[in-house]
């Protein structure tokens, strides 16, 4: 792992149920979450001594860190949307398709002295 590879976002990321009860209730609402959501990721990037290689496609490697056992690890690791977005809106990842990220890991952790849900994100380079 080279340094520079591995970002922490620390901030509550919406799950999955969060957003499709936003949705049903009112579009403009969900997208407003999601569209504030990516920003908050995107300066948490921009902010952050976290740099890419350019034009590299890449593994990732995903551990969530929740604060109790509430929600289903699936509908957690729906923040990936977020977290990918604003990675790309600071222009730290050229894309989120296929063409640069390949695999996508997720492990989920509980630890109840926390008190907010948090994730760290590290980006490993494949060679193709």
């Amino acid at each position: 792992m080279k340094k520079g590879n591995v970002l922490m976002i620390d901030c509550d990321l919406p799950t999955l149920n969060d957003y499709i009860q936003l949705e049903r209730g009112n579009k403009y609402v969900a997208a407003t979450l999601k569209k504030r959501t990516t920003l908050s990721v995107c300066w948490i990037a921009k902010n952050k001594d976290f740099i890419l290689p350019v034009n590299t496609c890449f593994d990732i490697e995903i551990n969530w860190y929740r604060k109790n056992n509430k929600h289903d690890s699936d509908n957690v690791f729906f923040g990936i949307k977020f977290v990918l977005d604003g990675i790309v809106k600071a222009g730290k990842l050229r894309g989120d398709g296929r063409k640069h990220i390949n695999n996508i890991s997720n492990k989920i952790h509980t630890d109840k002295a926390i008190n907010l849900n948090y994730c760290t994100i590290e980006f490993v380079e494949i060679k193709k």
